[in-house]
């Protein structure tokens, strides 16, 4: 199908998926059943949509643009197993729209970069109704998740995926794949979702707050950043939490791990 010239809206993070190679190897390392139901975000003009129609038993396609609506009904409107929604993802509630389907979704998209870090954040708020995620995420944000405690890289994002997940990254995509060239190079990223996250359990939110806390002014010890990032907790109270969960409070967020931020919750008076 020839494509009307199209004008790609920097604050959206538009950059398509040109490499027809890659299109397919992200279809296959998704690994989707004919049964299954999969959510692309972001999907453009079509190029991913076309590969996971013809695997998925049922695709739900959600995008932002207006002037890309069109494109996405002529190409695929007619077909009864995709569903195509003009929605802010960032809005949305995957939640509702998927309580009905049979079984866990899979997310497949090459998310927008310019939204991508709260986009996870909201994907993360109903992992729920899914089984996985495979993305295409910026190889700095992939890097900064997969960073071990005691890297620079390491923070909230790193603590809060990887304890709802198994995080790998597959693999390295170069700017020449995507139109237009993003400035920096992408990952495949895969995200296999566990069925309860490996700490915070009692208190997911709780958990959440802390780590927040934790890593809002990085540099200051833990003492000192968790009585900032939580207004109603003393300095000596954070003091006594720290070392109720066998943590010096003199250590520094970077430097804790999944587990240690988990007893942290524990002890925590909030």
């Amino acid at each position: 199908m020839n494509l009307p010239p199209f004008h790609y809206k920097k604050h959206l993070g538009q950059n398509f998926l040109i490499d027809a190679r890659i299109q397919r190897r992200i279809v296959s390392l998704a690994r989707i059943s004919g049964e299954e139901t999969v959510v692309e975000i972001g999907p453009g003009n079509g190029a991913i949509t076309r590969h996971l129609l013809a695997a998925a038993g049922r695709l739900v396609v959600v995008e932002i643009d207006p002037r890309l609506i069109p494109v996405l009904e002529a190409r695929f409107g007619g077909d009864p197993h995709i569903e195509i929604l003009h929605e802010n993802a960032l809005r949305f509630d995957f939640t509702a729209h998927l309580s009905e389907a049979s079984g866990k979704a899979k997310v497949v998209a090459n998310l927008p970069y310019s939204i991508v870090t709260p986009l996870l954040f909201h994907l993360l708020k109903h992992r729920r109704v899914f089984s996985e995620f495979l993305l295409m995420l910026p190889e700095e944000l992939a890097d900064r998740i997969l960073a071990p405690p005691g890297n620079r890289a390491y923070g909230i994002l790193s603590v809060l995926l990887r304890n709802v997940s198994e995080v790998s990254k597959l693999s390295t995509i170069p700017p020449a794949a995507f139109r237009p060239r993003p400035r920096i190079a992408s990952a495949i990223v895969h995200f296999d979702l566990l069925d309860r996250p490996r700490v915070g359990r009692g208190d997911e939110a709780k958990f959440q707050r802390v780590v927040r806390a934790a890593f809002c002014q990085r540099r200051k010890t833990l003492r000192n950043a968790l009585s900032a990032g939580i207004p109603t907790l003393s300095p000596r109270e954070a003091e006594r939490a720290c070392e109720a969960a066998g943590i010096s409070p003199q250590r520094r967020a970077e430097t804790l791990t999944i587990e240690e931020f988990g007893r942290l919750t524990d002890t925590l008076p909030i």
